[in-house]
């Protein structure tokens, strides 16, 4: 057989498995529920920081409610995967979403009846990004019972196409939100968006995991030990953990700086920043239906370290950046390879995690995943201080051609 019937045969079978998705019930609730989630999380994300802003006036008041919302990961994620794993995922999601509905439903009443409390907003804010961590765990852990291992990569990036899509009509999703009378009504925008993910996934029919009736009675703390090592026993995703731990930070590095590089060096206007940072959703739309292609013509392993490799080039680029070309390119690029690495990395843990782990092994890792990102993006704000912001892109280049180096060097390049 020759290279030509060899590619022929491939592609049939991509077009084959890809009709096979299409077909499944369980695949297109998910990717509607999903979609409705997606999209109320993304006005949930637009509208808070506007409100507590219009509330307050205060920056300081507005970044420390973003430190809120970024704690639940850091504490909270792996005993989210135990309970994934402890509890049946579909009625776990449902609760959780519903939850969510109540949460919002107490900060809107709140705010029409004129009790504008901060500490409010703190907390309904800590606990929706908690239960926000607790739908993606069971989520990420439902796929991988009802989709075909066969079948995942191209789930996920169909997943991360819709993701990807909402971010980039974020900005009309803003002008949409800023022509309502009250900012407040936006949060029942995101209540109807999640009442409706909550109606869709009762239709949905997931076999409830099997957990040995020896381990019932284990404690938490029995659980994460579990799962630690079980994570540890995965010799190639605790590498590619490790990994990820680094190409995070030098991703939160330059996503920290990019708006800052921007509007200092070259004073892009709102309309512009807008048009690049749309630009890079095109790439990760992009990258999102390509990656069930590639993922076909080369193992995991080679693609995750050549999107590595590639993604330093798109650093490179941002520090050579003398106009917007330059920056929308960085950014187009960026996305294309981030999006791809992204999906790699999450069906690889899907493909490699036993099912009745898969929600541990889910938070354990993610937990880890943002390890590095607070201390980058808070030191690269000191760093820009002091040197030219550009150099922050070298740096991030250089040390994601080291991880290359690094990853080239381990067993990984191989994987399947």
């Amino acid at each position: 057989m020759n290279n030509d019937e060899i590619k022929e045969n491939l592609l049939d079978v991509q077009s084959h498995e890809t009709k096979l998705l299409w077909k499944q019930k369980n695949f297109l609730i998910l990717l509607v529920g999903n979609s409705l989630i997606s999209f109320g999380s993304k006005v949930y994300e637009l509208v808070l920081p506007l409100l507590i802003y219009e509330l307050t006036r205060s920056s300081i008041v507005m970044g420390t409610m973003k430190a809120v919302e970024f704690l639940p990961n850091l504490l909270l994620a792996v005993f989210i995967g135990v309970l994934v794993d402890r509890t049946d995922r579909k009625r776990f999601l449902i609760y959780v979403l519903f939850i969510q509905i109540i949460l919002l439903s107490v900060l809107y009443i709140s705010i029409k009846s004129g009790h504008k409390y901060i500490l409010l907003f703190y907390i309904i804010g800590f606990f929706f990004m908690a239960l926000f961590y607790c739908y993606d765990y069971a989520m990420t852990s439902i796929v991988k019972d009802v989709i075909h291992p066969n079948l995942l990569t191209s789930a996920n990036s169909k997943f991360s196409f819709i993701s990807t899509f909402i971010g980039i009509i974020g900005p009309a999703i803003s002008g949409f939100i800023l022509a309502l009378s009250n900012l407040e009504d936006g949060l029942l925008i995101t209540m109807f968006a999640l009442f409706g993910g909550f109606i869709v996934f009762f239709f949905l029919n997931n076999k409830k995991h099997q957990i040995e009736t020896k381990k019932e009675n284990q404690s938490i703390l029995e659980d994460i030990k579990e799962g630690w090592v079980e994570l540890r026993r995965n010799h190639s995703l605790w590498l590619i953990t490790l990994i990820v731990v680094f190409t995070n930070a030098t991703s939160g590095l330059f996503d920290s700086m990019v708006i800052f590089f921007a509007e200092d060096s070259f004073h892009l206007s709102s309309f512009q920043l807008g048009l690049v940072f749309s630009i890079a959703g095109l790439g990760g739309l992009l990258g999102s239906l390509s990656t069930d292609y590639i993922s076909k013509k080369l193992m995991f392993g080679k693609l995750i370290g050549i999107t590595i490799f590639l993604i330093s080039f798109a650093y490179i680029i941002m520090f050579f950046a003398s106009n917007i070309f330059f920056i929308a390119l960085s950014l187009f690029l960026e996305g294309i390879f981030n999006s791809i690495f992204s999906i790699c990395i999450y069906t690889y843990r899907q493909e490699t995690t036993p099912s009745h782990l898969i929600g541990r092994i889910s938070g354990i890792t993610g937990a880890l995943f943002m390890l590095g990102v607070p201390l980058s993006m808070f030191g690269s704000g000191w760093i820009a201080s002091i040197i030219n912001t550009k150099y922050l892109f070298l740096g991030a280049a250089i040390l994601n051609l080291l991880i290359f180096i690094v990853y080239r060097k381990l067993s990984l390049w191989n994987l399947t």
